[in-house]
């Protein structure tokens, strides 16, 4: 499926497209404040207290069982800032899959 978000919140207004996780993800630049105090409450709130708990799950994630995480991130991304969901899917998730590619044994 594709669905557009739109990041309202933001002085920057970004559009982003998500596609199924066999095409690539798609965004127009990224946005990640340098300074927690540059933030508005609720960026600064998820930032803080949302995603380091996010992050721990993350890392105990394992790609193969894939569902846990793809649900998780549909329910929050509503409501996460765009560029946290950014950040998520370039730092946290795109590694891990990685890291299963290359490891990968086929035989």
């Amino acid at each position: 499926w594709e669905k557009k978000l739109s990041h309202k919140k933001s002085p920057n207004h970004v559009h982003t497209y998500i596609h199924t996780p066999t095409q690539t993800h798609l965004y127009s630049h990224i946005h990640t404040p340098t300074h927690t105090h540059s933030m508005d409450p609720y960026d600064r709130l998820v930032w803080e207290i949302w995603m380091p708990i996010f992050r721990r799950a993350v890392t105990i994630w394992s790609p193969r069982q894939c569902d846990p995480l793809i649900n998780i991130l549909e329910s929050w991304m509503p409501l996460l800032p765009i560029w946290i969901l950014d950040n998520i899917l370039d730092q946290l998730v795109l590694p891990r899959l990685q890291y299963e590619v290359d490891v990968w044994d086929p035989t």
